[in-house]
């Protein structure tokens, strides 16, 4: 599968989302052992700086692209025959600078291209869901785009002095 079949593939996903709010999405896990959608969600996640950092099974970023066909295959057959099992992420700590120490777990690359694999399936028929304000963790917006939209409702005009952030 080519970059631009993905694509398409994802566009048909948003599109049929879009057009059928109640349309219930059956069969998604065949997307996940195409060889080329693990591929390039491979080549996603080889490209971020975090990618350096080996999860518990100590492979490096340098040590997977040099099996890069091998790597890609096993996890393929593993998806395909429905015995993959993630493994646990390796914990360390980040210090702070007021002294204190910030968990962070950091999984294998396997497990992170599945994750990748499995977001770029989920991604498009999410996001027919969300409203046009809603910012929180959604690919092209970030906190100053919501900051921008609010910042002209503050005036003693339209007395809007308040804003109220919460995670559900």
């Amino acid at each position: 599968m080519s970059r631009a079949m993905m694509a398409q593939k994802q566009q048909t996903l948003a599109r049929t989302a879009l057009d059928n709010p109640s349309y219930r999405f059956t069969n998604l896990y065949r997307l996940m052992h195409w060889r080329r959608w693990i591929e390039e969600a491979a080549h996603r996640v080889l490209a971020r700086p975090g990618s350096s950092t080996a999860g518990i099974d100590g492979t490096t970023r340098d040590a997977f692209r040099k099996r890069f066909d091998a790597e890609i295959t096993h996890i393929v057959q593993l998806l395909k025959t429905k015995t993959y099992q993630p493994l646990p992420v390796r914990r360390v700590f980040i210090p702070k600078r007021n002294g204190k120490t910030r968990p962070l777990g950091i999984a294998t690359l396997r497990d992170r291209i599945i994750q990748e694999a499995l977001r770029a399936i989920l991604d498009p028929i999410y996001e027919a869901d969300f409203r046009p304000h809603s910012y929180g963790f959604r690919k092209g917006r970030r906190t100053m785009d919501a900051i921008a939209i609010l910042l002209p409702l503050f005036n003693k005009r339209a007395k809007h002095f308040y804003v109220i952030e919460g995670d559900l």
